[in-house]
């Protein structure tokens, strides 16, 4: 029951949901970068090879 009431509550506030759910996202997009550069930079220096 406790339990339960907290989940109510937590989901009863959508902006700190929503910012939770932003910062997810941004390190989701962060870390696809960042593997596109990886990806890229080791293609790049293959042709240059």
């Amino acid at each position: 029951m406790a339990s339960s009431r907290g989940s109510s509550s937590r989901r009863k506030s959508p902006i700190h949901a929503c910012y939770r759910h932003t910062h997810r996202l941004k390190f989701c997009v962060l870390k696809l970068a960042t593997s596109l550069v990886v990806v890229l930079s080791s293609r790049f220096h293959g042709d240059l090879m």
